[in-house]
């Protein structure tokens, strides 16, 4: 499966907030562009900063997975 911040997952020309659980447990809300980010003690806390931080934003999109990831390629120092 495909990491939530592969390019064939999102679209750097479409707004989204990808929802994911990480390593240790907590679940992180973090805007497709990288400057925002929310780490939360539950899934449905993610998707209502989300959506609350996407208010407003013409075409929002929540991507949800199950599947824990321990860093973005961004944290990892590799392009996106």
């Amino acid at each position: 499966m495909p990491s939530p911040f592969d390019q064939r997952t999102t679209n750097s020309a479409i707004a989204s907030f990808v929802i994911f659980p990480d390593a240790s447990g907590c679940w992180r809300a973090r805007k497709s562009d990288g400057l925002v980010e929310g780490f939360f003690t539950s899934r449905d806390a993610a998707v209502r900063f989300a959506r609350a931080e996407g208010r407003g934003i013409p075409g929002m999109r929540l991507i949800s997975t199950e599947t824990a990831f321990d860093r973005s390629p961004s944290e990892k120092g590799e392009a996106r």
